[in-house]
């Protein structure tokens, strides 16, 4: 990309070129002053110029002719031609008299008197066509020097020119296009050459402003993955993919790969191609990047496109780490440490990638590019949402916070077929993680009671790490409030946790439960929060219906007073509910109290009044099949003074809660909690009692102000 400077020096120069007559536009010399970014601008038919200049390389123009490099600290002096094709003349120094007789390839003309490029076995000129001068300049492509026509080079550059110009012709605008090809006849001794666009740049050339960051890197190579994968189903095998053959077109900011040069590509239905591999004892490839597989040459058999997954793993490293590319598969060489040397966690996610990709197996690696893009775009998809890395996320399915962002953007789009199949998708997929998370959890452990585990035991953590999962499809829906598909999320959510034989299950089952528990809690957390009191309603009438079997729950000791505390301990350090709402995560104990204090009012609601008029009047005898006494809203009881806060504003709150909650207006909602305002305190003194707690019940609230809110008396006895 030429820098606007650039582009303001080299136009003027042309404008100034067109001035003066076709037959005395001689060449222009240019100077750099040492340790000052501008160029002196010399030509003996028009006055001296001086132009401020990038403080960088100059590069191809395509309206200019040759550009040299130019060092801002050393003193270069180089010269382009902007005479027009037909008027150039014999110029002095010796090596531009031979300006006439420049090489031609037809109607090609190169624009210098050298190569462009070279490598061991091709040169790259930049050429015009003679016929349209006014066309962009192009790069054509030869052998360096004339091989024999039986020789592996001539076999090899033939092979590439047909395999561009016809088996890739038009497969992906990422793959280099042959405008023009020449492959000589039987009696032609000419050469064979093509032609192609010419890139401004490489990717090669990018590392040195790409360093460091991977998300612009990872953009950049999404469509080279798209262009290979294109090519490999057309049973083309790269084999040389590395930084400087991948081309740039374009601006910088938005500059378009293509991938290019295709000499040692394998095709796997030719035969003349396997003559060719087993002729090779050496490495195909370039040593930095080839796979390992290759190295010796390979054996046909063994060239897949895992080669090329290889190659384009390393090929991310090099411009990501500014140039520097590790030996075969050590990236975790600390010398190659990018984490560390750019002090940026988010490198670490390059690891992941590498992990993947570069791996002495071809049978680890992604076996096709479109696992390739997947791969990469969830990278992308992290970085842009600052989802943490950690370590073998890449080896196995998207983690939550993957799969929230995923989900949170499929959500945000209007109703249709593919948004609900998104959100069914993620339901299955939330639900088979936490399943697989509680299986490999409690793999060793012997079915039955665990009673005594504790807050700390790995079941607890495993527990936390199911909640993760499901709330990863929970959380985004209450955030759209999708009531459908919150509904059957629910459902999924908490299958486990309405199973009436809870602590008696197997291990897994144990884990499982209180997952869902905690990932059911977080989601009503967030509703409440954001006033979804319809998701709400359907939290609570799942916590409603199996009460018996969340609240006591083995992996963190069977004891009912442990599980409030827990969802407080493991909610706010839920990374899923601090990316859907970091504040509500701070203070995740007072909604889950008013939680546990609203189900605990439906409970009663729903309570045959004998039964309830049974613990009023201290005849109740069995409480082993009535899980009220033991709810953890009957002995936590913040709730209680948050609810009468709220009824005392009289708001809009107030109503919704009457209304959607409990199906009914303010008067009678109030009219409810009074008239169940003693049996709660009975409850909540036998839960006390039964708890070896005080042994007496206190809503720690004015009960003038509790009586005049709804009529209940909770003076004490």
């Amino acid at each position: 990309m030429l820098e606007p400077v650039q582009e303001d020096l080299l136009r003027s120069l042309v404008a100034a070129a067109r001035t003066l007559p076709p037959t005395e536009r001689t060449t222009f010399s240019v100077t750099s002053q040492i340790g000052k970014p501008t160029l002196d601008v010399y030509h003996p038919g028009l006055p001296d110029q001086q132009h401020d200049a990038f403080e960088g390389d100059l590069v191809v123009l395509e309206d200019m002719g040759f550009i040299r490099v130019l060092g801002r600290y050393s003193r270069t002096v180089f010269e382009f031609d902007v005479t027009p094709v037909g008027y150039r003349r014999i110029e002095a120094p010796a090596e531009l008299t031979a300006a006439s007789t420049r090489r031609r390839w037809g109607r090609w003309v190169a624009m210098d008197v050298r190569p462009w490029k070279t490598s061991r076995m091709s040169n790259i000129w930049r050429v015009r066509d003679a016929a349209a001068p006014e066309d962009p300049v192009r790069a054509l492509k030869e052998l360096k020097y004339a091989k024999g026509r039986s020789s592996t080079a001539y076999l090899r550059f033939v092979r590439e020119i047909e395999t561009l110009a016809t088996a890739l012709k038009g497969k992906h605008p990422g793959i280099i296009e042959v405008l023009d090809h020449t492959i000589p006849a039987e009696d032609d001794v000419s050469a064979p050459f093509y032609v192609m666009p010419l890139g401004s740049s490489s990717l090669h050339d990018a590392a040195t402003h790409l360093h460091g960051q991977l998300e612009a890197v990872l953009s950049r190579c999404l469509p080279v993955a798209d262009a290979l994968g294109a090519a490999h189903e057309a049973g083309v095998v790269h084999r040389d993919v590395k930084p400087g053959n991948i081309l740039l077109f374009g601006a910088a900011a938005d500059a378009r790969p293509v991938l290019g040069d295709f000499g040692i590509c394998y095709l796997v239905e030719e035969e003349q191609r396997e003559r060719l591999t087993r002729a090779e004892a050496h490495t195909v490839g370039t040593d930095e990047f080839v796979a390992p597989e290759l190295l010796g040459g390979g054996q046909s058999e063994r060239i897949t496109p895992a080669a090329d997954v290889y190659s384009l793993g390393k090929t991310i490293f090099a411009v990501v780490g500014g140039g520097d590319v590790f030996p075969r598969e050590d990236f975790d060489d600390p010398r190659f440490d990018l984490v560390s040397r750019y002090s940026d966690s988010r490198l670490g996610h390059l690891v992941g990638l590498m992990q993947r990709m570069v791996t002495k197996d071809p049978a680890d690696r992604p076996q096709t590019m479109t696992e390739v893009r997947a791969l990469l775009e969830r990278a992308v998809q992290n970085l842009e949402e600052r989802v943490d890395y950690r370590e073998g996320m890449y080896a196995a399915a998207a983690g939550p916070a993957e799969r929230l962002g995923r989900l949170s953007r499929a959500v945000a789009l209007p109703q249709s077929t593919a948004r609900r199949d998104a959100v069914l998708a993620a339901i299955e997929e939330g639900a088979t993680a936490a399943q697989r998370i509680a299986a490999e959890a409690t793999q060793v452990s012997a079915p039955g009671y665990a009673v005594g585990m504790g807050l700390d035991h790995p079941h607890a953590a495993a527990a936390a790490a199911v909640a993760e999962e499901l709330q990863a499809v929970g959380l985004p829906l209450v955030a759209v409030d999708d009531r459908e598909g919150f509904e059957e999320w629910i459902a999924a959510a908490t299958r486990h946790s309405l199973l009436h034989d809870g602590h008696r299950s197997a291990s897994s089952r144990m884990v499982l439960t209180l997952g869902e528990v905690a990932a059911a809690h977080g989601a009503g957390a967030l509703a409440w929060r954001q006033r979804r009191l319809e998701l709400l309603r359907m939290v609570l009438d799942r916590l409603v219906v199996g009460g018996s079997s969340w609240i006591h729950h083995s992996p963190i000791g069977r004891n009912s007073t442990e599980l409030l505390p827990w969802l407080v301990r493991s909610l706010s350090t839920s990374q899923i509910l601090k990316r859907a709402d970091a504040q509500l995560a701070n203070d995740v104990g007072r909604p889950l109290s008013l939680i546990h204090g609203l189900a605990v009012l439906k409970w009663l609601e729903a309570a045959p009044d004998a039964e309830l008029n049974e613990y009023i009047e201290g005849r109740a005898t069995d409480y082993a099949d009535f899980p009220i006494p033991f709810a953890p809203g009957l002995w936590e009881l913040r709730w209680v003074p948050e609810l009468l806060g709220i009824g005392q504003t009289g708001g809009p709150l107030e109503r919704e809660i009457a209304q959607k909650l409990f199906d009914m207006n303010v008067a009678d909602f109030r009219a409810l909690v009074g008239r169940l305002t003693q049996p709660l305190q009975v409850m909540s003194g036998h839960a006390l009692r039964r708890l070896n707690r005080v042994p007496y019940f206190s809503l720690n609230t004015d009960p003038r102000a509790w009586k005049s809110w709804c009529g209940g008396d909770i003076t004490m006895r």
